[in-house]
């Protein structure tokens, strides 16, 4: 036979065995149910606490991404300026190039030749030594 059965059929022959039989399950039950209480309770404050820490994240992650906005602003900013910068000097140097740097530069490349060929060891013009 079933074991609840005779449990059962045994609590009907003898009346003080069952109601302790029935008082010790409904204690089991109130125990069973204070632990699922507990667990649960225990359950939710994890869950407010990761609550709070993933909102917590969520506010440091639009601080770094406002603070990498601001940092990408300002490089952005600096290269716009350096480029500036360089063709302004490019600019410069195209003007130099026209109003006679270059002329400068080729007087005194000709008066190098010219020292350089009156220390030559070879007479001007022939390539031979004299």
């Amino acid at each position: 036979m079933n074991p609840e059965l005779n449990e059962l059929v045994s609590g009907m022959a003898n009346p003080a065995r069952s109601d302790q039989s029935i008082e010790s399950r409904a204690l089991e039950g109130v125990v069973a149910i204070q632990r699922i209480i507990t667990e649960r309770n225990g359950l939710r404050r994890r869950a407010y606490a990761q609550e709070n820490e993933l909102n917590s994240l969520r506010a440091q992650i639009a601080e770094f991404r406002q603070q990498l906005s601001l940092i990408q602003g300002s490089h952005v900013k600096f290269a716009e300026t350096l480029i500036s910068e360089l063709r302004e000097i490019d600019r410069a140097f195209q003007i130099l190039r026209k109003n006679g740097v270059a002329n400068q530069t080729n007087r005194e490349e000709a008066e190098l030749v010219s020292l350089a060929e009156r220390f030559s060891p070879t007479e001007k013009g022939t390539g031979t030594r004299g």
